[in-house]
């Protein structure tokens, strides 16, 4: 007898069991400043050519990448995003380094 879910009772009837033919896995990898895709995409691939079962047939695809950028506290859009920040809330924002977003 078959279970449906841990947990469940056993399934009346013969036990089945189904081997996925296909799967798909979505990375999204945030980079740290001074860290380009391609450092990255190499050691990904790398590692998946090592733990790919033999006979597995898998593909790595970037569908898309940007090298990282660091605005200066100082720079002009951000002096104008400060003061509508603080027009709008009334303190002033607080500088702190991140990352976010990708074109």
């Amino acid at each position: 007898m078959g279970q449906t879910s841990p947990g469940d009772p056993p399934a009346s009837g013969p036990a089945t069991t189904a081997v996925a033919v296909s799967a798909t896995a979505c990375l999204n990898i945030r980079l740290v400043p001074d860290q380009y895709p391609e450092e990255v995409v190499r050691p990904v691939a790398r590692h998946l050519r090592t733990v790919a079962p033999p006979g597995t047939n898998y593909r790595l695809e970037v569908l898309a990448s940007t090298d990282p950028v660091t605005v200066p506290h100082d720079h002009p859009l951000i002096a104008a995003a400060d003061r509508a920040l603080h027009t709008t809330w009334g303190v002033p924002p607080t500088h702190l380094s991140g990352g976010g977003l990708t074109a």
